[in-house]
């Protein structure tokens, strides 16, 4: 009977991953594509079961058939798919496991990329690693001998984990080889993104050029303004914080203005990007709050934000706009990146 026993993390954990990866690496030979660390143990900081997991990307599945016999003169299991088609599993050590083997050929790229996406996930977002470790010491505590109950209590956190991961590891794959710059920093940006606002939203380059200085000069303080440069230094998206957007309702400020994404940038989570980079400069401004006019209402309010008041004589050229708050820390807990 397997005894589950979860303990502080142990920086021993990666040196013992390194040695069972070179002994692998023998066994597959030129099967072998690539070896990776994964699980908590490849977490540093994170609570665990003290078994290494190892997740092998090979060639073909039929040369690792044909190697069972060595893997299991190196003390391992073969266990064939164990439940996830297209695997091949191998555990060593019995009820007392020390190391778990997932193996999977190159093409089957939604397993590779679910198991390295929660690992870098977690690597990267500590209060979440600290909330699942937390979760796996009591559940340890709970179920010392009853590995079904374990699991079935850390089920539902790992099926919403493995989702963010996911999802976080397509944001970062979407902003790959754009840079986030804040205008206050780049005075050389001041006079393209002036053009570039003004040719998207039709109002006269000399508003967002006078709004631009004032940023520079200021550094602090409203107003800001924000654009991502892609790697050719062509600006594909952008947004500004300033104090009212053409509406009555001086007292609601600060607010969000002119976001705008490139066509041709759509759909890779970049609305999003900036919205959260304004939130949290806000946020250290001291504002609990943004606001913004929109007839985009459904887009924001899947970003967190809230209705706050709907008018119908904010703009001339709308029958109906919505002005929507968004309070600090009123993310959902569960949200999903969209763009319209």
């Amino acid at each position: 009977m397997q005894h589950i026993t979860v303990v502080p993390y142990d920086p021993a954990w990666e040196k013992e991953f390194e040695k069972e990866a070179a002994a692998l690496e023998k066994i597959l030979g030129e099967e072998c594509l690539a070896l990776y660390h994964i699980g908590s143990t490849a977490v540093p900081g994170l609570k665990a079961k003290p078994i290494i997991d190892i997740l092998a990307v090979v060639r073909s599945l039929d040369g690792v058939d044909e190697r069972c016999s060595l893997f299991e003169k190196l003390g391992y299991e073969c266990m064939g798919e164990m439940g996830i088609r297209s695997r091949r599993y191998f555990r060593k050590g019995g009820d007392e496991r020390t190391h778990q083997i997932h193996i999977f050929e190159e093409k089957n790229q939604k397993e590779i990329r679910r198991h390295l996406a929660v690992r870098d996930y977690l690597r990267g977002h500590r209060a979440e690693a600290e909330a699942y470790g937390s979760l796996k010491a009591r559940l340890a505590e709970e179920f010392p001998y009853d590995i079904e109950g374990y699991c079935q209590g850390k089920d539902a956190f790992v099926k919403q984990l493995e989702e963010k991961a996911l999802l976080w590891r397509k944001l970062q794959e979407n902003r790959r080889g754009l840079k986030f710059c804040r205008l206050r920093n780049c005075r050389k940006l001041l006079k393209p993104a002036a053009e570039w606002f003004a040719e998207k939203w039709g109002i006269a380059e000399e508003i967002y050029l006078e709004s631009m200085e004032r940023c520079l000069r200021q550094k602090e303080g409203i107003p800001q303004w924000y654009v991502l440069i892609d790697e050719e230094g062509n600006i594909a998206a952008g947004a500004g914080m300033i104090d009212n957007d053409f509406h009555s309702r001086k007292d609601l400020t600060p607010n969000l203005c002119a976001l705008y994404v490139e066509e041709r940038y759509r759909n890779r989570g970049l609305a999003r990007w900036i919205l959260d980079e304004i939130r949290a400069e806000a946020g250290n401004m001291g504002y609990d709050k943004l606001y913004l006019v929109t007839d985009h209402m459904g887009f924001y309010e899947r970003c967190g934000w809230k209705l706050k008041k709907i008018s119908t004589h904010l703009f001339t050229v709308l029958t109906i706009c919505v002005i929507l708050a968004l309070a600090q820390g009123d993310r959902p807990a569960q949200f999903r990146y969209q763009e319209v």
